[in-house]
């Protein structure tokens, strides 16, 4: 705005001072023209000029013009007293120092390509080395001993591998009692349950599943739901120290129990198979559900 109202006054201060000039030494006053003698540029009115009106836009592009000039020149004078100052200096100008990155300082956070793939393949070859150890596990032989219930307990031991599931053992055992038990010879393996520490469970879980399922304990620790006979599964308690108990105590009161369906529908008002209930492996068991013990019907 400022510069605008400067150049409104530039303009009449220049309409002002032709209409005010004076006359040149020796001419005399000078009679202003009158209405019969038009000048030139009149238009044959015999009335002076109008003044030009200046537009804004015009106003505008004259300021952009005067600020570029002040700009260029005020360059040259910097770029001037620039030369002078190098030729004024003594000896070649210092480099400025290159800043680098500092070798002490923690950049495990930041994104490392190669640290990632380094990473990646080492959780891949303990995955790898995992699933074998646990292939190892799984093909291991252990001496199940399980009693069939009928009212009474009547003991017998089956050779498996820890990766057999239920159903596979469950035929297995009936061959093995079909001799001694006539309802269990004219039934299926799918009439029978596998019933351990009261729970029912479902033909399609392996023995292995039962030995890894773990419930949580107080003070970040862990202890095995189910508990077998050999010496790995009854030597730890649920405080995560060792058992002082003899083998056979420990024997009688983890048997596992092959019952027919047909019984447990008939009794299952009764103890002990009132206690009993199916077995998900999705739940969360919890402490209370350690060690349920009901083996006194164990031979």
């Amino acid at each position: 705005m400022a510069l605008k109202s400067k150049l409104s006054f530039d303009e009449e201060d220049d309409g002002a001072a032709e209409a005010v000039a004076p006359a040149a030494p020796g001419l005399g006053k000078m009679r202003a023209p009158g209405p019969a003698g038009p000048g030139p540029g009149s238009g044959g009115t015999g009335e002076p000029p109008a003044k030009r009106k200046v537009s804004l836009a015009e106003r505008l592009k004259e300021a952009q013009r005067l600020r570029e000039a002040e700009a260029a020149g005020a360059g040259d004078g910097a770029g001037d007293g620039a030369g002078d100052g190098e030729g004024a200096g003594e000896g070649p100008s210092r480099k400025r120092p290159r800043v680098g990155k500092n070798p002490d300082v923690n950049t495990d956070f930041l994104p490392d390509k190669e640290r990632e793939e380094t990473e990646a393949e080492t959780r891949a070859r303990l995955a790898r080395q995992w699933e074998a150890e646990q292939e190892r596990v799984r093909s291991e032989p252990i001496d199940m001993r399980y009693s069939y219930f009928d009212g009474t307990g009547h003991g017998y031991t089956l050779q498996v591998k820890k990766g057999d599931t239920i159903g596979a053992f469950l035929q297995r055992a009936k061959e093995q009692l079909g001799s001694a038990f006539r309802e269990v010879s004219a039934s299926s393996s799918s009439s029978l349950m596998y019933v351990k520490d009261d729970y029912i469970i479902p033909h399609d879980v392996t023995f292995y599943d039962l030995m890894m399922k773990r419930v949580p304990l107080p003070g970040g620790k862990e202890a095995s739901l189910f508990r077998f006979h050999d010496t790995e599964f009854t030597t730890v308690g649920p405080d995560g120290r060792a058992r002082k108990e003899s083998n056979a105590d420990a024997a009688k009161m983890f048997l596992a129990k092959v019952v027919d369906r047909h019984y447990y529908s008939r009794h299952k008002h009764a103890h002990p198979a009132n206690r009993w209930e199916p077995y998900d492996p999705t739940h969360p068991y919890e402490e209370k559900h350690l060690w349920r013990r009901e083996g006194k019907f164990a031979k």
